[in-house]
């Protein structure tokens, strides 16, 4: 069939029925993934559709005669295109051959003009050499006929001491003889080498001379001066260490005469109160001679060196005068004698700093930014300085208030001699601790325990300790900023501790003369009892608010220590325990407020337990226990919530709820055989005594976390829980109290069923069927009725009397029982009116 097809064309029709399938549709024939089984099932569904096969064979017989016509073509082109690139290669060879050769020539050519070069330059390179050597060897020996004839002249001026000149010729000879340091094998270059040492030790030993001669003076001529001047050009011309060794004989001929006169065999008391002479002395050194330290160029700081040679011998002398009275030190002489160190520092640091001011016009350290010097607290020096101050800014036209700008607080001068003073003030650190000691005592003794007024609702001496704990925090930093301020923050810590313990005293005490700590509101006595009037409350209140204020303050007082120590003590500031010991003053204060109001409220319980409950028929308003118990908390809360903040009036209210709830519900043990209607009232009660509770925070117009209304709920529900029992019936009571009371409560169950009023031989059913249990030990269960029968009141047939009341529930008038409940909420809901008012 395909031979049968070749000679006619076809424009392909390959993926559709005969017929209906366009032009193109033989094109899927040449898919990649082509199924010829899949196509011809797909043009050939059926027999009707082979009516189309020959138009099919037709069009397939033109699309292979038109792909072997491309294919002829394919070959015909590949085949012209493979003799022609073979040409092209052929072409490209011979080309390289030729560029070789051409490159080869090229290189060759080169190399010949290379040679041709180097022949004709070779003869002017030695005409340049030897040009250049011998334009050195001219000028070496301009050089060296300059040198000769320099030292010639350099030796003339200096012995005419001419040090103008001699300055000039010694910087050219310097000079000119470093152009000969690689010469040294020459021996003339030897010789002026030789010449000009000498007479540079000459000159060295003449000028020395002349500075020696000139201190010794009082009044230097001018043209001394001048000579001079130019006497320090030679010096630093000669050497380096030559201007050093001239620097120190100075300092130490003048400091030879500083020690010759301090150096004597007096007390050290005396020796320190002559310290502002030392430093007078020096001040007037400085000034005295001004003109000659004038001489020295800026660069030698000849007077900088020469106070730090002060400053080191002062300084050992002082050592040594401090060590001598180590054992009896007299604190006055030595504050006395560091301040006058100070304040020298303060001026040689100003000095130092390149300022204008001189010795005598230095003022005191500069106040600090917003805060005012207490005058008292200066020294007459200083006093007298911040007075000509303040004249010199009226005459220069500023205003006397002006700050002066104040020197940096830290100078090369800065402990240079006060650093001796750090290891002997222990004792002014005493003196410090016991002073702010007495002021402590004073203030507490003059205290009028009434608040000062303002946000904090603290009393005055509070305010007026860490005043005087500020004031000694700036006498002491003016002083030193290391050990002894260290050492004196522990001493505030002291002063703080001694100010909490004195607030703990004034707290009032149990009946049995102890602390509120550790104490506990018991049932079975009084000596817990605290009894105080409402001045005393007050006063407890006040000392709460102020160990709050004292807890807070005394961590920025800690931080404010860290700031101003130096970095090593910086981090070791620490006042963790001053803030236990102002917090302990106030839990110790707000467990006597609360042992205060459990005293108050002592009276209502014993109330309750003074009622016959046995003989009560009928359940009606609350009883009058609750009503002292709701006049105590409507008198004590209001007051107590205006004088405390929330966080300690939650503390207190806390602590008052999980103290009274347990000695309410033991004082219900300590009752004696109740009725039903008496369980009943008492139920009521509890109910009347939880609303109370609950209340307390509006009382105090405090609003208290969910967590303290829970935890009354849950307290009061275990009380509440014990009366319910207690109304059970006999047969009933063990499954009710395993219902409602916690297995913990096992151990009650004798004084619940004494309570009850049951027979020792129900009481024994009960325990026993406790004991089977597993809720009683076997001995247990027995001793525990041994002892509930000791306790019982006389034989009563309670089995027979809670039948006739259980019976009276089904035949008795039920109005009465409804109205005597109504009555009861009528009574709850008049109580709860009345205490939102108060």
């Amino acid at each position: 069939m395909v031979e049968e097809a070749e000679g006619e064309s076809t424009s392909g029709n390959g993926g559709m029925v005969p017929g209906t399938e366009p032009e193109d549709g033989l094109d899927s024939i040449e898919a990649k993934n082509f199924s010829a089984t899949e196509y011809l099932n797909k043009l050939f569904p059926n027999e009707e559709s082979l009516s189309s096969l020959d138009d099919f064979l037709v069009k397939l017989r033109r699309r292979i005669r038109k792909v072997n016509d491309e294919i002829l073509v394919a070959v015909r082109q590949q085949s012209q295109t493979g003799s022609r690139a073979k040409e092209d290669l052929g072409q490209a060879q011979h080309g390289i051959e030729d560029l070789s050769g051409r490159i080869t020539e090229i290189k060759a050519k080169a190399e010949q003009s290379e040679t041709k070069v180097q022949e004709i330059c070779r003869d002017i390179k030695k005409l340049d050499y030897a040009k250049r050597h011998l334009t050195n060897t001219i000028t070496a020996f301009r050089r060296l006929s300059m040198l000769m004839s320099a030292i010639q002249n350099l030796q003339e001026v200096a012995d005419k001491r001419d040090y103008r000149e001699t300055a000039n010729l010694l910087e050219a000879v310097n000079q000119l003889a470093s152009h000969f340091e690689s010469f040294n094998q020459i021996p003339k270059v030897c010789e002026l080498r030789g010449q000009l040492s000498a007479i540079k030790s000459g000159l060295r030993a003449t000028i020395f001379d002349d500075f020696i001669y000139a201190t010794a003076k009082e009044d230097i001529p001018p043209e001394t001066l001048d000579k001079l001047s130019h006497a320090c050009r030679v010096v630093e011309a000669i050497d380096a260490h030559v201007k050093d060794e001239l620097v120190s004989r100075i300092c130490n001929k003048e400091m030879s005469a500083y020690q010759q006169i301090f150096s004597t065999n007096e007390a050290a008391s005396a020796k320190l109160e002559k310290t502002d002479r030392r430093y007078a002395w020096m001040k007037k050194l400085l000034t005295r001679k001004q003109a000659f330290w004038d001489v020295f160029p800026k660069t030698w700081e000849v007077s900088s060196l020469l106070c730090t040679t002060f400053c080191k011998i002062t300084k050992a002398h002082l050592s040594e005068t401090l060590d001598s009275q180590r054992d009896s030190p007299d604190v006055a002489s030595l504050l006395k004698a560091l301040h006058w160190t100070l304040d020298f520092e303060k001026e040689l640091n100003l000095m130092a700093g390149g300022g204008e001011i001189s010795l005598w016009e230095a003022g005191g350290e500069a106040e600090e930014e917003g805060e005012t010097v207490d005058e008292s607290e200066l020294t007459e020096a200083e006093l007298i300085k911040r007075k000509y101050q303040a004249m010199r800014k009226e005459k220069e036209g500023e205003p006397a208030s002006a700050a002066a700008p104040s020197p940096s607080k830290e100078g090369a001068f800065s402990g240079s001699i006060s650093s001796c003073f750090e290891a002997h003030l222990k004792c002014y650190v005493e003196l410090e601790e016991k002073s702010l000691l007495e002021t402590v005592d004073g203030l507490v003794n003059e205290e009028t325990w009434e608040a000062e007024g303002g946000e904090n609702n603290v009393i005055s001496s509070s305010v007026q300790v860490f005043l005087h704990i500020k004031k000694s925090l700036k006498r002491c930093s003016l002083l030193t900023k290391g050990q002894t301020l260290f050492d004196l923050s522990s001493s505030f810590k002291v002063v703080l501790q001694a100010y909490a313990a004195r607030l703990i005293s004034r707290l009032p005490r149990s009946a049995a003369g102890k602390s509120a700590v550790g104490t506990v509101a018991t049932t079975t006595s009084s000596d817990w009892h605290v009894k105080f009037d409402d001045n005393e409350e007050k006063v407890v209140c006040l000392i709460i608010n102020t160990a709050e204020y004292c807890y807070e303050t005394v961590d920025s007082l800690g931080q404010s220590i860290a700031k101003i120590l130096d970095k090593p003590f910086s981090n070791q500031v620490e006042m963790s325990e001053v803030e236990d010991d102002f917090s302990g003053v106030i839990t110790t204060a707000l467990s006597t407020l609360v042992l205060g109001l459990e005293t108050r409220v002592d009276q209502a319980l014993g109330d309750m337990c003074k009622v016959s409950w046995a003989a009560l028929d009928l359940v009606g308003d609350q009883s009058e226990y609750v009503n002292v118990f709701s006049s105590v908390l409507a008198d004590s809360i209001p007051r107590l919530g205006s004088l405390l903040d929330q966080n300690n009036f939650r503390f207190m209210c806390d602590k008052f709820t999980a103290s009274f709830i347990p000695r309410y519900r033991a004082s219900i043990f300590k009752l004696r055989a109740l009725s039903d209607s008496g369980t009943q009232q008492l139920l009521l009660d509890a109910q009347a005594i939880r609303t109370l509770l609950l209340d307390l925070p509006s009382l105090g117009n405090h609003s208290l976390p969910p967590s303290y209304s829970r935890t009354v709920q849950l307290e009061m529900s275990k009380a509440e829980n014990l009366l319910k029992v207690l109304l059970s019936p006999a047969d009933a009571i063990l499954s009710n109290f395993l219902a409602l009371m916690p297995v913990t409560a096992a151990k009650e169950m004798p004084q619940i069923l004494e309570l009850k009023g049951l027979s020792k031989q129900e009481q024994q059913e009960v325990l026993g069927d406790m004991s089977r249990r597993g809720l009683l030990d076997e001995g247990e269960g027995e001793r525990q009725s041994r002892e509930a029968a000791g306790r019982r009141i006389p034989d009563i047939n309670w089995g027979d009397k809670f039948g006739q009341l259980k019976g009276l529930k089904g035949k008795m008038n039920m109005g009465k029982i409804k109205d005597a409940q109504a009555k009861g909420s009528q009574a709850l809901k008049r109580f709860n009116l009345k205490f939102n008012k108060g």
